[in-house]
């Protein structure tokens, strides 16, 4: 879709919605006696990749082809660029990686970005950018450059991921979007978080802190830096000033619990999808729905097909839906 037509791309998502799968659902597939039983509820639901076979595997393939598919039907250019840039940054990064030691990236390139993953990697294995995007080819180039120098995969991570960031805040910016600018800002905000903490967690400088988070966002990044530099005690206190004692508790839990409490922050943040009908917020929040739908199912399917326990299933589903 080319032109902002929200009205009709809404009442798409809503009933498209309805067969989103709920905790119930989830819930029955954990508790299934077998990995074919789980296939056959998934076909109840609404999976079905055309193969009768119980030992199909291709069902969340073939869902997630799906979900992209209608995103290209119901999602303006700049929305759409707004959910592809993370597949780029992502092939950026396994590509250099790759490149770095010799390797072939095929396996682990994403689908579904701006610029198909295989070109990404050729151009960073030949060195010639030429038919990159400016922003894409100028981070491919100086984090290749950054890992031979340095040979330090962190920093060049920390730059990729950097740019990413960077990347969505700039696409959103060019749409009058306030809801894709404030998904774009809030993202930002608890990608720096993460890192703030992680860095106290390992006692990193306030030199390091500075190159590791993104200059972005709607954080006093100084602040954040000083108190990161400080240790975990002060992050806790500067979180707590922002009124997040929920978040502050998380944090003093653990890394884990903070990033679960993060990624609540984000799905209460598009709870307000539900009372918009002329933005992006439906989309994205269906986008982010359904992902995190394909994410539990598929640790589903592997858990019984490899006949894990289903608590040890549950400990790693549990953080995508409750």
């Amino acid at each position: 879709m080319k032109e902002n037509n929200y009205a009709y791309s809404v009442a798409r998502v809503r009933s498209k919605e309805a067969f989103l799968l709920k905790r119930t659902d989830l819930e029955q597939m954990l508790t299934a006696d077998s990995y074919t039983v789980v296939l056959r509820t998934l076909r109840d639901k609404g999976y079905n990749n055309g193969d009768s076979s119980e030992k199909s595997g291709s069902l969340v393939q073939d869902a997630t082809e799906e979900l992209w598919k209608f995103l290209e039907e119901v999602a303006d250019d700049t929305l759409l660029s707004f959910l592809q840039l993370p597949q780029d940054y992502h092939n950026i990064k396994v590509s250099v990686k790759a490149t770095f030691i010799e390797q072939d990236p095929t396996l682990f390139l994403l689908p579904h970005g701006t610029i198909a993953g295989e070109k990404i990697a050729n151009c960073i294995r030949q060195r010639d950018y030429s038919e990159l995007p400016k922003s894409l080819a100028e981070t491919a180039e100086e984090s290749l450059r950054l890992l031979y120098r340095l040979q330090n995969r962190q920093v060049c991570e920390m730059h990729i991921d950097r740019a990413k960031l960077r990347a969505l805040e700039d696409t959103a910016k060019q749409s009058d979007d306030t809801f894709l600018q404030d998904s774009a800002a809030l993202t930002a905000d608890l990608s720096n978080w993460k890192i703030a903490l992680r860095c106290a967690m390992m006692h990193k400088s306030e030199e390091f802190l500075h190159y590791a988070l993104y200059d972005g966002g709607t954080l006093y990044l100084d602040s954040l830096v000083k108190k990161a530099a400080s240790g975990i005690e002060a992050l806790v206190e500067l979180l707590e000033q922002t009124g997040k004692s929920d978040g502050a508790e998380a944090m003093k839990q653990s890394a884990a619990a903070f990033e679960t409490w993060c990624d609540n922050q984000y799905m209460d943040f598009l709870e307000q999808a539900k009372f918009e009908s002329f933005t992006s917020a439906p989309i994205l929040a269906y986008f982010n729905a359904k992902q995190t739908e394909l994410r539990a199912v598929s640790l589903i399917l592997s858990g019984k097909q490899n006949h894990i326990h289903d608590h040890l299933i549950r400990e790693r589903v549990r953080r995508l839906y409750v």
